[in-house]
Parts: C-alpha cells; sequence; structure tokens
C-alpha cells in the first residue's frame, strides 16, 4: 500500500486548498486501501502547522509526502530499531 499526497503549504507551514491524491498511488481497490487513503489525508490536515526553515520555502511550499505500509518490524531484546522503523527520527510532523 503506497498513498502519495501532492500538498501545498503556506509560508506558517499551513495547507493550501485541499491536498489532492497522486496517480503515483495504490490504486483504492478494497475498504481497507480507501480508509489507508484517508488515514494519510487525515495525518496531513491534523499535523499542521508545519515547522520548515523559512529561508527554504521555495523548496517545500510544494511537495508529495509518501504513506507506506510497512510491516511491523519483530521486536529484538534490547535493542532499539533502525532506519525506516526509528522512532528516534526528526519529523516536521508536531505531535502527531
Amino acid at each position: 500500500m503506497k498513498v502519495v499526497l501532492e500538498i501545498s503549504l503556506t509560508r506558517e507551514g499551513r495547507l493550501v486548498g485541499q491536498s489532492l491524491v497522486s496517480s503515483e498511488s495504490s490504486p483504492t481497490v478494497s475498504d481497507y486501501s480507501k480508509a489507508y487513503q484517508e488515514n494519510a489525508l487525515q495525518a496531513v490536515i491534523k499535523c499542521q502547522p508545519y515547522t520548515l526553515p523559512t529561508e527554504h520555502y521555495d523548496q517545500w511550499k510544494h511537495f508529495m509526502p509518501v504513506f507506506f505500509d510497512l510491516p511491523v518490524p519483530p521486536k529484538a531484546e534490547g535493542k532499539r530499531p533502525a532506519g525506516l522503523f526509528d522512532t528516534r527520527t526528526p519529523s516536521i510532523c508536531r505531535g502527531c
């Protein structure tokens, strides 16, 4: 499952208009895929305002976040997650 959104932001990190689902997204053929797509849209809406450096506004005013349905990694005793599953990775999403 993959959802690619097309979004535009103001300098203050708020959405401009409605986010669009890109044609690069997986087709929504099941109830699960439709719900996954709707949740991705809601996440983008609820996590605003985004904290981004205003001096680079031209680079991030239009972008395409990608949401993947990844398998849950097995828990390794005493080890921290790494890579895609690293929960310590900084995010532009505040409090989500």
